[in-house]
């Protein structure tokens, strides 16, 4: 079923979110207390299957998504501990003499009663030396009823937490008012509410209602800081509960990729940015670009720390010649921290018809603290 005023936000119905990672760690952690390797082993692979849902990680590695933990690294669990914490490597690639070891992910751990459960997922990348990052965060459950008061709804719509989303919420108030008590979860838990950054936009929702049993939610939220997110695991027989809720943060593609993937990627940013002027990007294309960005600024590592990943690559027509032999564009790199410009001067060999760089000037512009 879908809302048709809303059919770009919201979306009934549909069977596409079996494999995400809350079902790896509502499910697939309910294992009895095995010996100390076991658990590590189940706990590796639900860790694996939570980072393949992540959008960012499964578009980079594709379905050949590995990991491992060196048999040193595997942690010795206390008899009477109730938590712990191991690390292990994301490699992509089938073959193990190609595998690329991209990523390592820090995995938090809780007992539940008898049952080992992931609470939440760090990740760092290893092409870029990044730092740590949140992945995915559960919150903890105080109470599993879904059944939330009018007044209750009503002081969320009204709240200062979220903006431009009062269409999306209104529609839910109507339709799917349990999501409430989801939303409610979120806003009373200030460290994630903090992780995202307030005001928050509620941007689509999209459930699943085919099993009877079950229904399975993500609602995408985007906030100053981060954008996630919210999935959630409804339990409907015999009562309706409130079974699992976590937070999937999306990552920054600008840390996954090697070197030379980075410099094709800010190459191709740039050129879809002169979607108006075709007679650019064909110049642009038919120039090694990516070097140019590889050499003057990701290996010079001073110059991509000062300007901070992530960022934009935009590009701007600045000068051509009367003769259309010679032209002069500029590249503008939007970053984190600081601006930065790359000003090349393209020439036309009439004979080979094709373009060259005789010139590249490279400048980081500083913002100053107002800005």
């Amino acid at each position: 079923m879908i809302i048709r005023n809303l059919r770009r936000k919201i979306f009934f119905g549909v069977s596409v979110l079996a494999g995400t990672g809350l079902g790896a760690y509502y499910f697939h952690s309910r294992f009895i207390y095995d010996p100390n390797r076991e658990i590590i082993k189940t706990l590796q692979e639900n860790s694996t299957i939570i980072a393949l849902s992540n959008n960012q990680i499964a578009n980079y590695s594709g379905p050949s998504l590995t990991s491992l933990i060196p048999d040193e690294n595997i942690p010795l669990i206390g008899e009477n501990a109730e938590r712990f914490s191991f690390n292990l490597d994301l490699r992509k690639g089938k073959s193990e003499e190609n595998q690329d070891e991209f990523a390592e992910l820090l995995v938090n751990c809780v007992r539940l009663e008898e049952i080992w459960a992931i609470s939440s997922i760090d990740i760092r990348f290893k092409h870029s030396n990044s730092k740590w990052f949140k992945l995915f965060e559960t919150f903890q459950l105080t109470e599993q009823n879904c059944d939330i008061k009018s007044e209750e709804i009503e002081h969320i719509l009204n709240s200062n937490l979220h903006k431009d989303s009062e269409e999306l919420l209104k529609t839910l108030a109507k339709n799917e008012n349990f999501i409430f008590k989801v939303i409610d979860l979120m806003f009373k838990d200030k460290q994630k509410l903090s992780n995202l950054g307030p005001p928050l936009v509620f941007l689509s929702l999209l459930i699943q209602k085919n099993n009877p049993e079950l229904k399975l939610g993500q609602l995408k939220i985007e906030g100053k800081k981060a954008t996630a997110e919210l999935m959630f695991y409804i339990e409907r027989k015999p009562d309706t509960k409130l079974k699992a809720v976590a937070l999937m943060y999306q990552l920054f593609d600008d840390f996954i990729l090697n070197d030379s993937e980075l410099a094709i990627k800010y190459q191709n940013d740039a050129i879809r940015s002169c979607e108006n002027n075709q007679d650019l990007i064909n110049i642009l294309s038919s120039i090694n670009l990516s070097k140019i960005i590889e050499d003057k600024i990701i290996k010079n590592h001073r110059s991509l720390n000062s300007i901070g990943k992530p960022i934009e690559f935009k590009c701007v027509l600045i000068d051509k010649d009367k003769k259309e032999n010679s032209i002069k564009v500029k590249l503008v790199a939007v970053g984190r921290l600081n601006n930065a410009e790359l000003v090349l001067t393209l020439e036309k060999d009439n004979l080979l018809e094709s373009w060259k760089i005789s010139n590249c000037d490279f400048k980081i512009l500083w913002r100053t603290s107002a800005e």
